[in-house]
């Protein structure tokens, strides 16, 4: 499974950047008019027989969740969040669980101690982590006014903002819960506890909400946010639990970590870029110039302007009005502004396979390199099934 690794130090080197070159990127394009830009769900990991195994489990999650054990027992209460479990936790993409199933099944298997019962584990484990992001979803969902998420009504949308605060302190109260009747017996139960409500999360959020002056728009505040939000997120929050319920030793050194800042903050400026590149896919097209938002295109672009065109994009950026939102569009292909992001993709992908040779534990440094191949939409190493 773990076989056929390779070396990929000066891999990124050979990406050339040609405003009308094609390559496998996130994005096909420059400063051409046609812009298409890769989606996060078009991000695949595992074989789908091991998703299938999963998503079998679900029915039983639910039905742990709700019990009266659990939930204790006030009818109406369980009845509505089996009703918002059930239409929320069937959609995503599913990163995290895709990183911990593969990450698991790779320990156990180099260690000899594999077996299909203990993926049963892993299956309560992956899914308490979906729960703890339904609260996260609601919370983005508020904050954002998102009308849809992943192809339907947003939960808050039905049923209105009161009803899913309610929901969300729920939720998070039932994450604790269900992961002490699942792993109050582990050995690594506080860690495991510990880990699936980290800190670096919400203060993504607050750091988010409070970067609101046009001034602090900035590169360096938009590390700040992604290394939080989506380098922990995305990728070291799963590893470190998967690591805490496999109980055995796992090299995630400074390497590692360092990495997945890397590829975090590339996820995250996708992202950004899609809402202004990607219409056809994310379909909310400049919502984050009309909300005020930080963003890396804003902040690149202040690192470039001029200063007509800084005054341009202080008149303009903020404001709701679909000819301020396309004057500050216009200003990010005056200084493509996406050409800059495929400069800075070369640079990190150069930085990530820098530091996957650093990492001195051979089967450590041999995950990594597969699970970076796929958070970098295969531009890092080999593909992790052959």
């Amino acid at each position: 499974m773990l076989k056929n690794s390779v070396n990929i130090l000066g891999f990124a080197k050979r990406l050339k950047y040609t405003p009308n070159n094609i390559f496998p990127s996130i994005g096909y394009y420059s400063t051409v008019s046609k812009k298409k830009i890769y989606n996060h769900h078009d991000m695949k990991f595992l074989p789908q027989k091991d998703m299938d195994a999963f998503m079998a489990y679900m029915p039983k999650f639910v039905e742990d969740v709700t019990s009266s054990e659990v939930m204790l027992y006030h009818p109406p209460c369980n009845q509505r969040m089996k009703r918002f479990l059930e239409y929320m936790l069937p959609a995503g993409k599913r990163l995290r669980q895709h990183v911990m199933i593969f990450t698991y099944k790779a320990i156990e298997e180099h260690h000899g101690t594999f077996s299909p019962e203990k993926m049963q584990e892993m299956y309560k484990l992956c899914w308490c982590l979906e729960l703890y992001n339904q609260g996260n979803t609601i919370m983005d969902d508020i904050i954002d006014d998102h009308e849809n998420r992943r192809g339907k009504p947003t939960w808050y949308h039905m049923e209105g903002t009161k009803a899913a605060v309610g929901d969300m302190i729920v939720v998070y109260t039932l994450v604790k819960r269900i992961m002490k009747k699942y792993f109050q017996h582990h050995p690594k139960y506080p860690q495991l506890l510990e880990t699936i409500f980290p800190l670096e999360i919400p203060l993504s959020l607050v750091l988010e909400l409070e970067t609101k002056n046009f001034d602090d728009f900035t590169l360096e505040r938009c590390d700040e946010i992604s290394e939080m939000k989506c380098g922990y997120y995305i990728s070291v929050q799963p590893l470190l639990l998967t690591t805490l319920l496999a109980n055995k030793e796992f090299e995630l050194n400074e390497q590692a970590k360092k990495i997945f800042f890397y590829l975090g903050y590339l996820y995250h400026t996708q992202n950004d870029l899609l809402d202004i590149y990607g219409e056809d896919l994310a379909g909310k097209s400049g919502k984050d110039i009309g909300d005020n938002r930080i963003t890396y295109l804003i902040a690149m672009a202040q690192r470039k302007a001029s200063d007509s065109q800084m005054k341009r994009l202080r008149n303009n950026y903020g404001k709701r009005d679909p000819e301020c939102i396309a004057a500050v569009k216009e200003i990010y292909d005056e200084l493509d502004i996406l050409g800059e992001y495929y400069k800075q993709e070369e640079e990190y992908l150069e930085k990530v396979s820098e530091e996957i040779q650093k990492i001195p534990h051979g089967f450590s440094r041999t995950l990594i390199e597969k699970i970076a191949y796929v958070q970098s939409f295969g531009l890092i190493g080999v593909p992790p099934f052959k």
